[in-house]
């Protein structure tokens, strides 16, 4: 589950000399942890198991949305914070999407489109990680595209995202490294230090 994914994140992450590369265990198991909480709390859950990948939809609709949302506002605490998050949320997003396709194009190999939107929606996560704002961008996704939620869903309660955001305040400790590849496909070396 989430916190023990955090834990294990924070026993190998925390005062680490260089930050922790998402691509390796347990960084990766915890962005595997997260993506799964995402998908499979959206309804209808069968929608998870078909093409297109539920999270990826919804963090395209984040991007999409996020000028009119931040219009309307948020309706909850630091309006500046939540509106900081929201468009380091979408960012990351348009951000996710450039490094997967010059990735993908640098490949030899041939990459379906089922793939490739698993692979932005892992690399929003990596992002949110690296950028310390898992705990603030991942509860934004019900408020910008609540269609993809149940009633019963994640995070469609406040309870429920705070929940989440309690267990992924002990994250801010560690420094995570974006994966070697997305690092390449910008043209840049592997990142050796968090800024």
């Amino acid at each position: 589950d989430v916190r023990t994914a955090v834990n294990g994140v924070v026993a190998s992450g925390f005062g680490a000399a260089s930050p922790l590369a998402c691509e390796v265990s347990p960084a990766r198991e915890l962005v595997l942890t997260l993506e799964a909480a995402a998908q499979h709390n959206m309804v209808p859950p069968l929608v998870s198991l078909r093409r297109p990948c539920l999270l990826y939809t919804t963090i395209l609709q984040l991007q999409k949305r996020a000028p009119l949302v931040a219009e309307r506002g948020l309706g909850g605490g630091d309006a500046a914070l939540e509106r900081q998050a929201l468009f380091g949320a979408a960012e990351a997003v348009r951000l996710a999407r450039t490094l997967c396709d010059k990735h993908i194009s640098s490949s030899r190999r041939r990459t379906s489109a089922a793939v490739a939107e698993v692979y932005v929606a892992r690399l929003w996560l990596c992002l949110a990680l690296h950028r310390r704002s898992a705990h603030l961008w991942l509860p934004l996704l019900p408020v910008v595209c609540p269609e993809a939620f149940g009633r019963d869903a994640l995070l469609s309660r406040p309870e429920e995202a705070e929940l989440l955001v309690a267990l992924l305040q002990p994250l801010l400790h560690v420094a995570f490294s974006l994966p070697d590849s997305a690092a390449a496909a910008r043209g840049e070396a592997p990142e050796t230090e968090q800024p």
